[in-house]
């Protein structure tokens, strides 16, 4: 069965799956306490990927048990009203196997009549337009999460590259004391043509 946040049922889903997102470390980038490392860009940006890769999972998961909702209110909505309440029980066991909170499936059943017909029709409906907007709000985060996990992965790959940028440019620096570069690269003396050469030997 559907269920959503408010005062005639609540949403069965993991806990706090869209309202908290995933769980962040504590602290602030670059706020650490004395003593500890200086602020890493490259395991920021690594960080900043992780976390978007994780949260955008999350949402993912949620719109998989929204749309078993669907599935399941589409179902009961066919019933019109001959829809009985043997019926909405067989749907929410479906989804607490699709993996909902068993606690908030039975508190959503709780508001429920408890007879069939017209007023669980009636209720069947009520719960398909809360559905409804919970869909909204739901692909919404999951287009702006999308956005976000693009763009983490962006800025890693491009830290990434720098890194290698500076790594490689640090190998081709000769040692202190060394002769630059460009001397490394001018003809050496046995390219130079000698007095007997030039005498035609």
């Amino acid at each position: 069965m559907p269920g959503m946040n408010g005062n005639r049922g609540v949403m069965p889903g993991p806990p706090n799956a869209l309202a908290a997102g995933v769980p962040q470390p504590g602290g602030q980038p670059g706020a650490s306490p004395a003593g500890q490392p200086p602020f890493n860009v490259v395991q920021h940006t690594e960080d900043n990927w992780q976390k978007a890769q994780a949260q955008h999972k999350v949402l993912l998961q949620s719109a998989k048990r929204m749309s078993s909702v669907r599935t399941e209110l589409d179902a009961l909505a066919k019933l019109g009203d001959q829809v009985q309440v043997e019926d909405v029980i067989k749907g929410a066991g479906t989804l607490v196997g699709a993996g909902f909170a068993p606690a908030a499936v039975a508190q959503l059943l709780s508001t429920m009549p408890t007879t069939g017909g017209e007023a669980l029709q009636a209720w069947i409906e009520q719960q398909d337009q809360q559905v409804q907007a919970g869909e909204a709000q739901l692909q919404q985060k999951v287009k702006a999460s999308a956005i976000h996990r693009g763009i983490t992965a962006m800025a890693s790959l491009h830290v990434d590259h720098v890194k290698g940028q500076i790594q490689q440019a640090r190998g081709a620096v000769p040692p202190q004391g060394s002769p630059p570069m460009g001397g490394a690269l001018a003809p050496t003396p046995q390219a130079t043509p000698t007095n007997d050469e030039e005498n035609g030997e």
